[in-house]
């Protein structure tokens, strides 16, 4: 790749830039180094550049904003109503006035190549009426038309004084779809920069990251990535991202981007987070390499003594994060409990000192392990309520919370760089350390669940968008959304305001971790929709009890598969996630392309164990079985054990099949869920395995089938829904392993919820 830059580029270490083949200049000011770099002639000027560079609106009575505000964007149609977020990209006088601001920075600026045209960071952008029409104009009918057109018309000016300049147009909020009928002229160039994703997944394994790539690269032929490695709200949370790197530059090198910019967290004491620096770095000179054996080489020689203990962190962490496949982890979160339990905390507090004791006297590497359990001092004082309920249990001796608040100061303040922590280092954030620390701390109780089973049904739910709807029927109706009918002049991804069915925990709702379940239809539109529809949680994340300052972040958020003309009602399994009042629990319309109708009959949360083992009490009756009763072909078949939480599993191995049978005593009408994972070589497999289950007469007729799907580069367990059947023993629940490598089943739960 021609341009390969970090926000943190080694941070501003010359030998380390030189050594990784670096030539990012955002951190380096020495103008030799930034010639010896070979730097002038690639770097590439990529940011928010309307507002904040050209076109300034300043303010007062007598600011470009007072002076000229039709330069700037009309909020609504019909309106007077300016902002000055975002420019008129229809107006002459804004596109005379970016040009004299561009002619005056090449003065000052002769060797650039580059020149950034691209909007601030808003979803605002202008609705005038030459703007609305142009928008209109376009089949894409989305903004970034008018942003193109503005460059192309930025470039033609500059041609022939600047022949080699280009200009940057960055795909980002309101530019994030491309137009239709609009082409970027040769020397105009973009960058994607895809921020609302799961940041513990491949950016691969994003259902709208390569058809949106393929739809730009009918729009242009230059592309750059403006890529995320960091947790902004907290860059020392736990983030488990170490292993999503290199799928995401193999596909950049394979769809010919240039290069790019990568946003890495501005301190050294986020846990392993310079691992990613140097396999951002390696992958952008070649991303053919081994990044199994570049994370290895890097341990090896960074840790050195402690390299094991550094691997066992890693591993335990990201196993933690895949347990569930819907857990989502955006890169503004700030709670852990969606996917580390109290005893994690723990554990994940151990692994880290673990890593400091083993380098405590290694004159080189002192500071790497100094360093290294800054992560977990903080995690133990954000937690410490939850911990403290089973620290005596597991014979944890918990530091004061003084010690931690003590320890967390201290080694921020020798690592010279800064902290990173939004909560804690920030006044206003940090008044919750301290009023934590005045009170008792008080242990978290344990839940109290009221039912088995709460159901929700259709008619409660409370919270729905604007385009939600009830229809009344005999079994009680459904909420119903139809995107298509949609009056939005552009469609928003995860729109709540609009397509979405959702209900808000009241404040009775008893605080607990559920299996939460959708019982749901949608019109699918795409032969195999991997997103027809999305069905998640957003919540508030508490330190100690006490919520902190801004709004709900997403915990759990899934893709709901569909095939076109599949119509059928179908239990949706979100997964096991805490809910508790304030929890808003959603179904929203799917993206790429858009469904026909969404159905949402009730939404189902069930007490954990129903599902984790044999429970017959009034409202629910459950049995389980383990991977003990499930068996396989003979060689492509066995049982192995999980590292971390010790529980046994049947790996499936292509082309093997695995079944089982339902023992004598199990009788009646059951819901079947089944606990897996598939191992796949491509993003997005929507049939990797399939589940058969047969009835036990002499046709040996199926009663119903299940696919798994899966995606490259990430290995989570999902537990899925197989169908509600007439169960009799020697009903035979049957894999077969149709495109994976290798698909792992960890066990069958049979579950008839009374109550719902």
């Amino acid at each position: 790749m021609l341009w390969r830059d970090l926000s943190t580029q080694v941070r501003g270490d010359i030998d380390g830039c030189l050594k990784l083949r670096a030539n990012g200049v955002s951190c380096i000011s020495d103008k030799n180094w930034i010639e010896a770099l070979g730097a002038p002639g690639v770097h590439e000027d990529i940011n928010h550049s309307f507002i904040y560079r050209w076109l300034k609106p300043g303010k007062g009575d007598d600011s470009t904003f007072a002076r000229h505000p039709d330069w700037f964007a009309l909020i609504e149609p019909g309106s007077t109503n300016r902002s000055s977020a975002a420019i008129c990209p229809s107006s002459k006088g804004a596109f005379e006035a970016v040009c004299s601001d561009i002619e005056a920075y090449l003065a000052e600026h002769p060797q650039a190549t580059s020149v950034s045209l691209s909007p601030a960071d808003t979803a605002t952008f202008c609705r005038c009426p030459e703007c609305e029409k142009a928008v209109a104009a376009d089949p894409a009918h989305v903004p970034t038309a008018l942003y193109i057109d503005f460059a192309n018309r930025v470039s033609r000016r500059f041609a022939k004084l600047r022949p080699r300049l280009h200009f940057n147009v960055l795909s980002y909020w309101s530019t994030g779809n491309p137009p239709a009928s609009v082409h970027c002229d040769p020397n105009v160039s973009v960058a994607s920069a895809l921020l609302w994703r799961n940041h513990g997944r491949p950016i691969t394994s994003c259902e709208r990251f390569s058809p949106n790539i393929e739809a730009w690269q009918r729009a242009a032929d230059s592309f750059y990535y403006w890529d995320y490695y960091a947790n902004f709200s907290d860059y020392i949370a736990p983030f488990p991202n170490w292993d999503i790197v290199a799928p995401s530059y193999k596909f950049y090198a394979e769809h010919k981007f240039r290069g790019g910019f990568a946003q890495t967290p501005n301190t050294p004491n986020t846990p392993l987070g310079d691992l990613n620096i140097y396999m951002i770095n390696r992958l952008q000179w070649n991303p053919a390499l081994d990044p199994d054996a570049l994370a290895s080489n890097y341990i090896e020689n960074v840790y050195g003594p402690a390299a094991q203990a550094v691997r066992d962190f890693r591993d335990f962490t990201i196993s933690c994060r895949d347990r569930q496949r819907w857990l989502w982890l955006g890169c503004y979160i700030r709670g852990t409990a969606h996917f580390l339990s109290a005893d994690d905390c723990i554990r994940y507090f151990n692994l880290s000192k673990a890593v400091e004791t083993k380098l405590a006297r290694d004159p080189r590497r002192r500071l790497n392990g100094f360093r290294f359990p800054i992560s977990a001092y903080e995690l133990l004082l954000f937690r410490y309520n939850d911990v403290l309920a089973v620290a005596t249990a597991l014979k944890f001796k918990l530091p004061p919370r003084e010690e931690l608040w003590f320890e967390l100061r201290r080694r921020w303040t020798d690592s010279g760089l800064g902290y990173g922590s939004d909560w804690a280092e920030r006044e206003g954030p940090r008044r919750f350390v301290e009023a934590f620390l005045k009170e008792e701390p008080r242990s978290t109780p344990n839940p109290e669940y009221t039912r088995p089973v709460v159901e929700v049904p259709a008619s409660d739910f409370n919270d729905n968008g604007a385009g939600a709807s009830f229809v009344a029927g005999p079994d009680g109706g459904f909420a119903r959304f139809t995107p298509e009918k949609s009056a939005a002049p552009v469609r928003v991804f995860m729109d709540t305001k609009g397509d979405c069915i959702a209900w808000t925990a009241p404040s009775n709702f008893p605080a607990a971790p559920y299996y939460c379940f959708a019982e749901m239809r949608v019109d699918a539109r795409a032969a195999n929709d991997n997103a027809a529809a999305y069905f998640g949680i957003y919540d508030r994340p508490l330190f100690n009890g006490l919520a902190l300052v801004g709004g709900s972040e997403e915990i759990a958020s899934m893709r709901v598969e569909r095939e076109a003309g599949d119509l059928s009602w179908r239990l949706e399994s979100l997964g096991r996630f805490p809910v508790k009042p304030g929890s808003k629990v959603y179904v929203m319309a799917g993206f790429v392309t858009p469904p026909g109708d969404t159905d949402v009959r009730r939404l189902l949360f069930v007490r954990p164990d129903i599902l984790e083992g044999d429970v017959s009490e009034e409202g629910a009756t459950s049995r389980h079985f383990g991977a003990n009763r499930l068996g396989g072909d003979k060689g492509l078949c066995e049982t192995l054990t999980d590292r971390f939480d010790r529980f046994r599993y049947l790996r499936v191995r292509a082309p093997g099949r695995a079944a089982f049978d339902v023992p004598k005593g199990v009788e009646g009408r059951f819901h079947v869920f089944a606990r897996v994972r598939s191992s796949v070589r491509e993003p997005l497999v929507f049939d990797a395995a399939r589940f058969t289950i047969a009835g036990t007469g002499a046709s040996d007729v199926p009663l119903g089938t299940a696919r798994i799907s899966g995606s490259a580069g990430e290995l989570p367990w999902q537990l899925i829904w197989l169908g509600e059947f007439d169960i009799t023993p020697g009903t035979r629940i049957a894999l077969e392993n149709t495109g994976a490598d290798f698909t792992d089943w960890r066990d069958v739960a049979l579950v008839k919820f009374d109550n719902p």
